[in-house]
């Protein structure tokens, strides 16, 4: 995860720096309006993820309307507490919110074994479970979110769905014992604390499911594509004595 924040602040760098020379060798177009898409343009020939090339197209843009807008100071404090609140995980845990796209669901609904009790850890705000519940009503589904604003909303969604249940609290607390998937969206960075988690607490013949994700050194005994916009894999690993 690293890596990749540091090579979008390169791609950001490097076409800022494009727009500069080229402002200063007389091109017509303002400096904001010439970096975004350069910085698009570098970023798909560096084939990173594509959900990243809009945030490089709007951040400048969205940056110099914010300071043209002459907004209240107080609305920048309102929206800094709100990405706090949404958000919590990507400063401490280095796991920003990711959403399980609609494909994916129907490929985990597809795959997993009947009358399973599945657990999400960092449910966010419940869109996995409630698309879940709706495919596969046999399934008993509990999801552990700690950031407050998305457990919020996920308790919102899912209150009328009796076979699901979520929890405001840590995922490293969460006991793993009695369910028969784990499943996890999270960021590469805590993936092999998952794994000794996993191995730690998890029954036998437990699977392991990672959207994206992959566990470093451990060969998943089974890899999903799934056809979305991020091109998303379903790792899964099967626990054993």
């Amino acid at each position: 995860m690293m890596r990749l924040h540091l090579r979008q602040l390169a791609i950001f760098l490097m076409a800022l720096a494009l727009a500069i020379v080229a402002g200063l060798l007389g091109a017509p177009w303002p400096l904001v309006w010439m970096q975004p898409p350069l910085a698009m343009l570098l970023a798909m020939l560096w084939r990173t993820p594509r959900w990243w090339w809009l945030l490089h197209l709007l951040l400048l843009p969205a940056v110099f309307l914010a300071m043209q807008a002459d907004l209240p100071p107080w609305l920048y404090l309102l929206a800094a507490l709100l990405l706090f609140a949404i958000s919590r995980n990507a400063l401490t845990e280095r796991v920003p919110l990711f959403l399980t796209s609609q494909a994916a669901l129907d490929a985990l609904a597809a795959r997993l074994p009947p009358a399973a009790r599945l657990i999400d850890l960092g449910c966010g705000t419940g869109r996995l479970l409630e698309g879940l519940s709706r495919r596969r009503p046999d399934l008993i589904l509990h999801g552990v979110e700690s950031a407050w604003l998305p457990w919020l909303w996920a308790r919102l969604r899912l209150a009328r769905r009796p076979n699901v249940s979520v929890t405001l609290g840590d995922i490293w607390q969460a006991s793993l014992a009695g369910y028969g998937v784990i499943y996890t969206y999270l960021s590469p960075e805590p993936m092999a604390r998952i794994w000794h988690k996993v191995k730690q607490e998890a029954d036998s013949g437990a699977w392991l499911i990672s959207n994206s994700f992959a566990v470093p050194d451990v060969q998943p005994d089974e890899s999903i594509a799934v056809d979305d916009a991020t091109a998303s894999t379903l790792y899964i690993w099967r626990l054993t004595t």
